[in-house]
């Protein structure tokens, strides 16, 4: 239930922050983490975390992932995982680049 709890009170993010996106991805992925440790298979859980988490992004977060999956209809944690990484990158390099 920890767990759980953990993933459900992150906090919503209105505009493209990297600090604020690097809490939800990191709280995100250790929370997936554990429950792999704990045996539970995550990817039948995919499709809904991935749902309950974009709610808590900004809008153009949000949309950049649905062009990204636009052709895609499982996209996997780890696709989404890996798209967040990517998305802070380059909020960190539009920072650096300011």
């Amino acid at each position: 239930m920890h767990r759980s709890k953990l993933f459900f009170d992150q906090k919503s993010i209105s505009q493209a922050n990297l600090t604020n996106l690097r809490n939800i991805v990191g709280t995100s992925d250790e929370v997936l983490r554990g429950l792999k440790a704990l045996g539970n298979e995550a990817t039948s859980r995919d499709p809904w975390l991935i749902q309950l988490l974009l709610q808590k992004l900004d809008p153009e977060t949000r949309r950049l992932w649905s062009v990204k999956t636009s052709d895609v209809e499982l996209p996997t944690w780890e696709e989404f995982l890996e798209f967040l990484n990517t998305r802070c990158s380059t909020l960190e390099f539009m920072i650096y680049d300011e």
